[in-house]
């Protein structure tokens, strides 16, 4: 099966998967099974970053052909009410990722794994999409958990010697067919999605003097805390980084109408995406600012 060696760098925005197979194997149905294991695993890992920033976007594969008589799939990504600025990063973070998340991690035997491997993807997607302080994507461990036993089930499939390939852009990164997974989706706690809507009296822990990157808050209501950005039609915090408003201390208070959605997983959760619409800035009764206050650390 000879390949032209330019095959996994065409840079016309397909995804290539070759798997190099050993010469006149046997078991060639292990060969397929292991190519749709990989092309349903790279197909729900995209959607899987994509949806981490923009929940409503809607992403899908079609298989545009299997190239020089070989083992190459080649997809298209088909994307939908997403902005246009994720498009192309997309297929680039995520390939990148999935090949990270296997070499960096040769076996998860614990759902404790794919929790902390969740987190981790949480803070690469942020830097490769240029998200810091704008948006905190939030990766699902029980759908990441779905996607690594793809790939180990895929792995299993393969001889040894033989080698995966992902292609996008003129890059070409390897998997590391010794990965292997032992956490199914079925071992994880269940994750529930909360949003609220509505008030909430906060202290401000970190604020942002400059642009409009993040604040860091925590409720004196729910003892929640989080990080939270200004709504484009909320002009409080321009007004107040004019010096309009005097400064926020740790005698004041913040009485915000916000917008977030809490991740219950288990007995532990964590608030993501907070949206600030409104701000009144209320001054504490004497001795009691330092008391609330005192329950932040």
């Amino acid at each position: 099966m000879a390949l032209k060696q330019n095959t996994m760098t065409h840079e016309d925005g397909h995804i290539r998967i070759r798997i190099n197979n050993q010469k006149d194997r046997e078991g060639i149905h292990e060969l397929f099974t292991a190519m749709g294991c990989y092309m349903h695993a790279i197909e729900d890992f995209n959607r899987l970053v994509i949806n981490s920033v923009e929940p409503d976007a809607n992403y899908k594969f079609k298989l545009s052909g299997v190239e020089n008589g070989s083992l190459i799939s080649k997809m298209t990504s088909v994307l939908k009410n997403i902005g246009g600025r994720f498009e192309k990063l997309v297929d680039s973070t995520a390939m990148n990722e999935v090949s990270a998340l296997t070499k960096s991690v040769t076996e998860v035997n614990e759902p404790r794994d794919v929790t902390d491997l969740a987190k981790t993807l949480e803070r690469k997607i942020a830097e490769e999409l240029g998200l810091e302080g704008e948006i905190e994507p939030y990766i699902d461990p029980i759908k990441l958990a779905e996607i690594l036993m793809l790939i180990s089930n895929g792995n299993e499939n393969l001889y040894e010697g033989e080698t995966v390939e992902i292609g996008n852009y003129g890059n070409v990164i390897p998997i590391n067919t010794k990965f292997r997974s032992k956490v199914p989706a079925s071992k994880m706690t269940l994750t529930k999605k909360e949003p609220y809507r509505g008030y909430d009296n906060v202290k401000v822990i970190r604020p942002c003097n400059f642009g409009g990157s993040l604040w860091d808050l925590k409720s004196t209501v729910t003892k929640d805390s989080y990080s939270a950005h200004f709504h484009k039609e909320c002009d409080w915090l321009s007004r107040y980084q004019n010096g309009e408003i005097p400064v926020v201390t740790a005698k004041h208070t913040l009485t915000i109408r916000v917008e977030y959605d809490k991740y219950i997983t288990g007995k532990t959760h964590v608030v993501k995406n907070a949206i600030i619409k409104s701000v009144e800035v209320n001054e504490d009764p004497d001795g009691k600012q330092s008391e609330m206050f005192g329950e932040l650390d």
